[in-house]
């Protein structure tokens, strides 16, 4: 975690510390943090816009998060920041390898394009009457109700980015 400090503390620096840093990831499954951001980009089968993380207060709960499973579909490998520092960290190293780092829990267009899919599209024509009926019953109580290439396992989830 000290080392993880270097990213913030020394700016000039952050893409020589970045190389050392090691992060647990969907692909990996130890318990112990071992893969680079180097093996990260390396593995990557689609190259898409940015890399991937999502933060969780355990690693269990990261692993079991609804905002991967559209990743996982895809044979998307994404970067699990559980560290109390690695927010802070994502939030200091914007990029790496000249790509962005977007948390999938975000409700970006740019996360969410990544998933993308025709299947989706039409999805979302044909349930678009019962999104609209959803959004009308349970107004006051929901964001929105959408159709969602994320979710392949889970009928639903709620974000903490909505609920404010």
């Amino acid at each position: 975690m000290v080392l993880k400090e270097g990213i913030i503390e020394d700016p000039g620096q952050k893409e020589r510390i970045a190389k050392l840093l090691r992060f647990h990831s969907t692909a990996a499954a130890g318990d112990v943090p071992e893969v680079t951001l180097e093996q990260y980009v390396s593995r990557m089968k689609i190259r898409p816009e940015d890399h991937y993380y999502l933060t969780a207060d355990t690693l269990a709960a990261a692993r079991n998060s609804p905002h991967l499973e559209g990743f996982r579909a895809k044979g998307m490998e994404v970067l699990l920041l559980i560290d109390r520092i690695d927010e802070w960290v994502a939030g200091h190293l914007h990029e790496f390898d000249g790509k962005t780092l977007a948390n999938v829990a975000s409700s970006a267009a740019d996360v969410a394009s990544a998933i993308e899919t025709p299947e989706k599209a039409a999805a979302e024509s044909a349930f678009k009457d019962t999104a609209e009926r959803l959004g009308k019953i349970l107004s006051g109580k929901i964001a929105s109700a959408r159709v969602s290439a994320r979710l392949t396992d889970s009928p639903a989830f709620w974000s903490r980015e909505n609920s404010a």
